[in-house]
């Protein structure tokens, strides 16, 4: 006497009715709910290539050593933080300013009441993925105005 063969209403619904016996390991599906309609998804052809673990990249782990605070004199440009010897991968900047003294920072150049980054009072800034590697400068538009600055380098990366 043949073995009795599934029938659809004794196994579940799930694209695999044609199999002829649970267990069967040759009737196995290959993906967790089976073939559907017997199309197999290939597998990517990497040639040469072998695939790769990620490598730790050290710029992606800031390390600051504190903040460095700046008071400011009213309208004159300061260099708060210079071009770095190493590779800067993390700036953040904070206006602790007590007074209504907005900072102003520019990088590379002088800054001024028109420069790229206003700071109002309590705000702060940061930069953690695309850092600028120039000088600092910043600028405060009243008395009173001060700048924190943290900053964080990547060691063994020279700047650019």
């Amino acid at each position: 006497m043949a073995p009795p063969r599934w029938r659809s209403q004794e196994w579940p619904s799930n694209g695999l009715e044609d199999l002829t016996a649970p267990g069967n390991p040759q009737d196995m599906p290959v993906a967790p709910r089976g073939l559907r309609n017997g199309r197999v998804r290939p597998l990517q052809d990497l040639g040469d290539q072998l695939p790769t673990a990620p490598v730790l990249d050290a710029s992606d782990y800031p390390s600051f050593n504190g903040s460095q605070p700046w008071a400011l004199i009213t309208t004159t440009d300061t260099i708060v933080s210079p071009k770095p010897n190493a590779l800067r991968n993390a700036l953040i900047m904070r206006n602790a300013s007590a007074t209504a003294a907005n900072i102003y920072v520019e990088f590379g150049g002088p800054a001024s009441a028109n420069s790229i980054i206003k700071i109002v009072p309590g705000n702060h800034v940061l930069f953690d993925r695309r850092v600028p590697q120039d000088d600092i400068h910043a600028y405060s538009d009243a008395a009173g105005g001060v700048l924190i600055v943290a900053t964080s380098q990547t060691p063994g990366q020279p700047a650019f």
